[in-house]
């Protein structure tokens, strides 16, 4: 099924509606170099203000931050059932 909403990947910088490409981005993602840079450019172009760091710890926010994701935009760090119960209740009508 597709996903209702843009998902980009940091194997490509770019988002897929695919699910058979987007099985193979997340197997790549797990043993590929990664495009962060490019992936925050590219969310930054297209004005998004919602994100989700998904794992342990908070580096990725912080990466974002420093690379100028904008001070109004939105960061869950879900690590657990419970933080992805507070980002789907906190995020259910924006996204």
């Amino acid at each position: 099924k597709r996903p209702p909403y843009d998902i980009v990947f940091n194997t490509t910088a770019r988002t897929e509606s695919d699910p058979v490409v987007i099985k193979d981005l997340i197997t790549r993602q797990l043993c590929s170099p990664v495009f962060f840079r490019s992936c925050v450019d590219y969310c930054k172009s297209r004005e998004a203000t919602v994100f989700f760091e998904i794992g342990p710890g908070r580096v990725l926010s912080g990466l974002m931050r420093a690379n100028g994701v904008m001070h109004s935009a939105r960061i869950y760090n879900i690590n657990d059932l419970r933080g992805l119960g507070r980002a789907a209740a906190e995020t259910a009508s924006e996204v």
